[in-house]
């Protein structure tokens, strides 16, 4: 499809995934621009034609164009991004449950028994129940506990 001077809209961007595009023309869309997504359901339906397609584009009217590049462009650069959880998540202790030697954050502990059981699941298709189950382990101290 050959894009003339008398077609309302201009493509702005195209993307491989469907769920980039939509998410790019949310983006668009939060700002006021009226963005359009074209031949998601090509791609959603047979992605290996979304390169003979073009990818899924975003389409907005012919004067909102320049703004919406400019809008795609500080998304691509990174100014619409959140902060970091991965920081804030390393601190804390996981689901309320702090180490009960040095207060430090804990995660969930699979030993050998736990491990066992969910290769006898997964390869010999029996049924064994994990065991050290509600085993904790500190990230810091690397103690042990049980959490009952």
């Amino acid at each position: 499809m050959r894009a003339d001077d008398t077609d309302p809209y201009r493509t702005v961007a195209s993307y491989d995934s469907v769920m980039l595009a939509h998410m790019a023309a949310g983006r668009l869309q939060a700002e006021g621009l009226d963005a359009d997504i074209a031949d998601a359901n090509y791609v959603s339906a047979n992605w290996l034609m979304a390169n003979a397609l073009g990818g899924v584009k975003i389409r907005v009217p012919t004067p909102q164009a320049a703004a919406a590049r400019e809008i795609l462009a500080r998304l691509d650069a990174g100014d619409y991004a959140l902060e970091s959880a991965d920081a804030t998540q390393a601190s804390e202790p996981a689901a309320g449950i702090a180490c009960p030697a040095c207060q430090g954050a804990a995660e969930p502990y699979h030993g050998w028994r736990w491990r066992l059981s969910m290769l006898l699941v997964h390869a010999a298709q029996l049924p064994v129940p994990p065991g050290d189950q509600n085993v904790w382990r500190c990230t810091a101290c690397g103690n042990r506990w049980r959490a009952d």
